[in-house]
């Protein structure tokens, strides 16, 4: 899950009413009615890492010339190791869309623009024979600083270690 103080700044910046109802197809084909703070809190990588294509997609959105220039260029072999310097700074897509404001997609296009958030796998810290009701985790709370010094943390980890101890989750 996205942090929903984050989530909440961004959708505020990006002009989103957080509370607006969406109709959004899933993955798998299906169609959901949601709001757009549970859609970027619990479905979109909001604090993803963005690939090229997401370059090459926002540039189509680019109003400023320069700003459409760098974005084609990150998506192409001679901007490879821009991208990468990116990628190794932990840029996001929100870094992304406010490096290059004049590129603002409309809701439903940056819905299809931006990755689902990708499933996190973690060992079982109990056994089944003595808690055969319940698991209990052992997670490390992953966090560091990027480049430029502002302190992110891992997605699933940090919603974890934000819940009170004997918490529920389905």
């Amino acid at each position: 899950r996205n942090d929903m103080a984050e989530v909440e700044k961004f959708l505020q910046w990006y002009g989103i009413e957080a509370d607006s109802t969406l109709r959004v197809r899933l993955q798998d084909g299906r169609a959901e009615v949601t709001t757009a703070r549970r859609l970027f809190v619990n479905v979109l990588d909001l604090f993803g890492p963005p690939s090229t294509k997401f370059y090459e997609k926002l540039s189509e959105f680019a109003t400023d010339g320069n700003e459409r220039l760098l974005l084609e260029r990150l998506s192409s072999k001679e901007g490879k190791r821009q991208a990468t310097k990116r990628r190794e700074a932990m840029v996001t897509f929100v870094d992304t869309l406010k490096d290059f404001p004049s590129a603002r997609p409309p809701l439903e296009k940056l819905i299809e623009l931006i990755t689902p958030i990708k499933p996190r796998i973690y060992s079982i810290a109990s056994s089944q024979k003595l808690h055969p009701n319940h698991v209990e985790l052992l997670v490390v709370e992953v966090g560091w600083q990027t480049p430029s010094g502002e302190q992110r943390w891992g997605l699933a980890s940090h919603f974890l270690a934000g819940l009170p101890v004997g918490a529920e989750i389905t």
